[in-house]
């Protein structure tokens, strides 16, 4: 057995012990170290450098939005208070991997009572690839499939290092639960202190292991649907660029998702470090891949050309467009969701559309007569673009 894993054997016993005797006002620099030799075992090595990171803010301050550092980490002396992955005073980057989420937290950092009418999300890339601290759960926490999914591939790296402490993998997958737990706990005391060690301190028994940029770790306020990032400032200055910014109206908040509209893109001038503002409108919606929900859930494609039919005469018979999707797309093409595409000249919005029918209608295609209950299509919005003066 080698004098490696002997250490680590040591330290999951010590770690445990740390855990168990664990009290409310028990989380010194001895205890943060101790389990931080553990935490080392879950680091993801080599992280992509093309996942987008996007970072959510309202912005009140006139003209700030027009500063490419309104969008990064916050100063040390606006970092006030502790929160879950940092200690006041230390400032950390916080981000998610996609929109939804990163709008979804900052809602909820400004509070139900705070009325929120525009947020500002900017779209940032790494310059090269880095290491995160991933985090491990039982997957009865976890409330998605997706949360799962990952969680899984962590578990099966970790199995992986457990052939390698025999012996001690019950103990060490019960101080790795333990500490990830706490980042699902609305009392930051120990996710506080632990991410401050990781992402500061650099003494820490952790980067003795291997450098750590950053921690990942799955968002709360999104039931563990989207995964949340928190780096230094320090990375992000070094190591992270600046892409878009996009400026929406927020217009509901709902499990299924943030529902807004876009009012702006902004493009980023790196050398002046300024974002040149471009106002944004929807052109009239398209409509592609049209398909019928029939009786029995079986689908029908049809086209445009195809009819709904009164029953009566033929000539009341209507467009299935003009019937249908342009009234419910009127309400939708300023209520699009978050985008996931990067909104520029020449790109294209695509979102499904499913609309149940109230009562069936009956459809001609090729003639053929369906009864429907409901329509299904792919809407496609294009963006038309105008600088902004000012």
């Amino acid at each position: 057995m080698t004098d490696q894993v002997e250490a680590y054997q040591e330290a999951v016993a010590h770690a445990l012990s740390a855990i168990q005797d664990l009290g409310d006002h028990d989380v010194d620099d001895a205890f943060v170290e101790t389990v931080l030799r553990i935490k080392a075992l879950l680091i993801r090595q080599n992280v992509s450098a093309y996942i987008p990171i996007y970072r959510a803010r309202e912005i009140r301050a006139v003209g700030e939005e027009n500063r490419t550092s309104a969008y990064g980490p916050p100063p040390p002396e606006g970092c006030k208070v502790d929160g879950r992955a940092h200690i006041a005073g230390y400032p950390v980057f916080y981000g998610a991997i996609d929109q939804d989420t990163a709008i979804k937290e900052v809602l909820r950092t400004l509070g139900n009572d705070h009325t929120v009418t525009k947020l500002y999300v900017s779209k940032w890339w790494a310059t090269r690839e880095y290491n995160v601290l991933e985090f491990l759960y039982d997957d009865e926490v976890l409330q998605t499939e997706s949360a799962k999914s990952i969680n899984s591939r962590s578990l099966a790296r970790l199995k992986e290092i457990l052939a390698e402490l025999p012996g001690s993998g019950a103990d060490l997958l019960t101080v790795c639960r333990f500490v990830s737990k706490h980042f699902l706990d609305d009392n930051y005391t120990v996710s506080s202190k632990l991410s401050h060690s990781v992402l500061y301190s650099e003494k820490s028994a952790i980067s003795e292991h291997v450098e750590v940029h950053g921690l990942w770790y799955p968002s709360v306020v999104k039931k563990h649907d989207g995964y949340n990032v928190a780096f230094t400032p320090d990375f992000v200055k070094e190591s992270m660029s600046l892409r878009l910014v996009y400026e929406y109206l927020v217009k509901d908040n709902t499990d299924k998702g943030v529902r807004v509209s876009i009012k702006g893109v902004g493009m980023v001038d790196g050398a002046r470090q300024v974002v040149m503002w471009f106002d944004v409108a929807l052109r009239e919606p398209e409509f592609r891949r049209i398909q019928c929900v029939i009786e029995g859930d079986f689908i029908v494609d049809i086209g445009e050309e195809s009819v709904f039919c009164s029953g009566v005469h033929q000539s009341d018979a209507t467009t299935v467009l003009n019937t249908v999707f342009k009234p419910v797309i009127a309400d939708l093409a300023g209520y699009i969701g978050t985008i996931d595409v990067d909104i520029a000249p020449g790109s294209l919005i695509e979102r499904p559309v499913s609309i149940n029918l109230l009562e069936p209608l009956e459809v001609i295609h090729s003639g053929q007569r369906y009864s429907v209950k409901a329509i299904n299509a792919l809407v496609v919005l294009r963006p038309r673009f105008k600088q902004r003066n000012g």
